[in-house]
């Protein structure tokens, strides 16, 4: 039942994207503030149309909220997505919206994924809580337990793929319960 809501959520934005850094204003409007960025600084000149267009979260004088955006069309959204590189030199960054449980275990799989495109396969990449390597998916269980990570942390090299911070299921810190 929690593993089926975690999806349904998922599913229900699918078509949103996340920018942050942004700097916040009074009395903006987050729809022409996103239609601005995606034309001058994506290179994207074709109108695009959202459902939704605001800022999330309590406000902070320190740190700007992030705008939530969800596209009328799903290709709008990859286009986007495929443009987000040309952002490297700005403060903006923008990230795909998951459930909690899945940006958690993303967080988890990405060391793995670095790794393993640094030492094995240039062929690897994530989609939701998946890995992808060598045109073969794994979900989230089966990639903890590849070859690649025992590989990692048996390593004696500078190779060390290390696992830290309360966000990671494989580091120590991780936050669970547990029965004796």
């Amino acid at each position: 039942l929690w593993d089926e809501a975690r999806r349904s959520e998922d599913y229900s934005k699918r078509e949103c994207l996340m920018f942050l850094g942004i700097e916040e204003k009074e009395n903006e409007n987050c729809t022409e503030l996103i239609q601005n960025i995606i034309r001058s600084k994506l290179s994207i000149q074709n109108d695009m149309k959202f459902q939704r267009c605001h800022r999330i979260g309590v406000k902070n004088p320190t740190k700007p909220r992030p705008i939530i955006v969800k596209f009328a069309w799903f290709q709008d959204k990859i286009q986007v997505l495929k443009n987000a590189k040309l952002l490297k030199s700005s403060p903006i960054y923008i990230q795909e919206c998951f459930s909690e449980a899945t940006a958690n275990r993303r967080r988890a799989l990405l060391p793995l994924m670095r790794y393993i495109k640094r030492i094995v396969t240039k062929d690897c990449f994530l989609v939701a809580d998946t890995l992808h390597v060598d045109k073969k998916r794994y979900t989230f269980e089966a990639a903890l337990k590849l070859p690649y990570l025992q590989q990692a942390v048996n390593t004696t090299n500078n190779n060390v793929l290390a696992f830290t911070g309360r966000l990671n299921i494989l580091s120590n810190f991780y936050p669970c319960q547990f029965n004796i």
